[in-house]
């Protein structure tokens, strides 16, 4: 494959609300695709189907309802309320007659409020430079971890650790011009998830709900830097499992926030 995640991820517009896009081979999580990619898929189509390029998509919310499979699926579009500066919108991804996902997004210009305050502690990783990457053949590793660099400082998968966290940088390698929100939602996404690591052994998951907060601009950001992530569990019973997900800029910033929640399968 020679496209870039953007490309990829672009779907073209077919009129009245409707986007048609072909799901790339070499991009599974077992059967079905990334869960990122399909998330930047429904957010490319909502920002496409905005008139107003001001509106930035702030917040996202995800369902994935089954796996998309590689091949040719359509997103359908529609404004739910178009405000004076807020546009909320939704997106279904159909595929074989059946909606694979589902999604709300908000879409808003920025306001002016000098008002900041974050109650998250950030992160005071070591410089991205300074840890190696992750070797490119990681035992169990689905198929779409070979499109993205991971350089790990936290325990990694299935090592028995203490307490359900996962840290570390992560970039993709076939990126795109500019690192926009299709591409953090990714990105939040492809990390391993954080109950890995004090696990033993691998067992089968999938993410039915997905919640991004988009903080800050990212496009700034030097487009070859890695972003930082930091994710842990928030709670788990009866087997389903609430992840929160971090990603930060290397000068410290916090970028985004992302909520899954997680089935586990076996």
């Amino acid at each position: 494959m020679t496209s870039d995640f953007r490309s990829i991820t672009t779907p073209h517009h077919l009129g009245a609300g409707r986007f048609g896009t072909e799901v790339p081979d070499g991009w599974q999580q077992g059967r079905g695709a990334f869960g990122g990619l399909v998330v930047a898929v429904l957010a490319r189509a909502m920002l496409q189907h905005e008139d107003d390029p001001g509106r930035g998509l702030r917040v996202l919310t995800v369902e994935l309802c089954g796996p998309t499979l590689a091949g040719s699926a359509e997103v359908r579009v529609e404004a739910l309320r178009r405000g004076n500066r807020v546009t909320t919108s939704a997106a279904r991804l159909v595929q074989g007659g059946e909606v694979a996902a589902h999604a709300v997004g908000v879409l808003a210009r920025p306001r002016r409020n000098d008002q900041r305050w974050l109650g998250l502690t950030p992160p005071v990783p070591a410089d991205w430079q300074r840890v190696a990457p992750a070797p490119p053949s990681r035992a169990f590793a689905p198929v779409f971890t070979q499109w993205f660099e991971f350089r790990p400082d936290g325990p990694l998968p299935f090592s028995g650790a203490v307490r359900p966290e996962a840290s570390g940088w992560i970039r993709l390698t076939q990126p795109g011009p500019v690192r926009d929100v299709p591409e953090i939602a990714a990105l939040i996404d492809a990390w391993w998830p954080a109950h890995f690591a004090n696990s033993r052994t691998p067992h089968p998951i999938a993410t039915i709900s997905f919640t991004l907060d988009v903080v800050s601009e990212a496009t700034s950001i030097d487009r070859d830097a890695p972003l930082y992530h930091r994710g842990t569990v928030l709670s788990a019973s009866e087997g389903y499992l609430v992840e929160q997900r971090e990603l930060w800029s290397p000068a410290g910033d916090l970028v985004a926030i992302n909520t899954q929640t997680v089935a586990v399968l076996a």
